[in-house]
């Protein structure tokens, strides 16, 4: 928990760094430094990325060999877990309204992106945004440089308050709830794998785990993606299965529900 308000704090506490950057590149530096440093921010932007992706892919992977190692107590095939999802009328629906959620969180992003770039990008568009607050501000500090500079600042703040406010509902800062259905799964002594890729070591922390006699499966309520562990996002990682009740007791056993 401590670990990830620390991560909170530091991201924010960066955005307002590159905040007063701009603000002071934009000021007090010729036009073309501005380009230049939104290029190098881009390239660190994605190479700090590329590198959180390698940790998360060789974390991935030692959990896999891990989990892979311990005796097998409980496993599923792919027919069999194809033939129960297709006796289950309600999949198809969950599937359908998940799609749309997931279309309307990309249309959000991408006007949101759009709107970005069209600010950052256009001189004009910019000078014309901060010249507003520039007078008022002129009126208590005097300075036009300084009144210029403080006008960027609030220009590129209100900025990252309405991105952080249209993303949050869309990403990791707010609460989005994902459906898993694995093709084929095997649960060991040290842990569960779900489709011979992503692995969950045991003891597991959940934030639920249901049982379904009904529509034949066992399913957890994980925090974060799959392959992403954390976040506010939600996997409900759904376990089909005709013996349910054998599986919930392994898991039951092996599971820790938080809160």
């Amino acid at each position: 928990m401590w670990g990830g308000g620390v991560r909170a704090v530091s991201r924010y506490l960066l955005s307002l760094g590159v905040i007063v950057l701009f603000s002071f590149i934009s000021v007090y530096l010729p036009p073309w430094a501005y380009s230049w440093a939104v290029l190098a921010y881009l390239v660190t932007f994605m190479a700090i990325n590329m590198v959180v992706v390698g940790i998360s892919a060789r974390r991935l992977l030692r959990d896999l060999e891990y989990v892979s190692g311990g005796r097998v107590l409980f496993e599923e095939t792919k027919r069999r877990v194809q033939l129960l999802r297709r006796r289950d009328r309600k999949l198809e629906e969950e599937s359908r309204s998940q799609l749309r959620s997931q279309a309307k969180s990309m249309l959000g992003l991408l006007l949101a992106f759009v709107v970005i770039m069209v600010l950052f990008g256009t001189p004009q568009m910019r000078n014309l945004v901060v010249s507003a607050p520039k007078e008022l501000i002129m009126g208590f500090v005097g300075d036009e440089r300084v009144a210029l500079f403080l006008s960027y600042l609030l220009f590129y703040l209100l900025l990252m308050v309405a991105s952080t406010l249209v993303t949050k509902p869309f990403g990791a800062g707010g609460v989005q709830e994902t459906l898993v259905v694995p093709s084929e799964y095997v649960v060991t002594e040290r842990g569960l794998i779900i489709d011979s890729s992503i692995a969950y070591r045991f003891p597991l922390r959940a934030k639920g785990l249901n049982v379904s006699p009904s529509r034949r499966y066992v399913e957890l309520v994980l925090s974060g993606a799959p392959a992403l562990r954390g976040g506010g996002m939600t996997s409900r990682v759904r376990l089909y299965t005709s013996k349910f009740e054998e599986l919930y007791e392994i898991l039951k056993s092996n599971v820790v529900l938080e809160g």
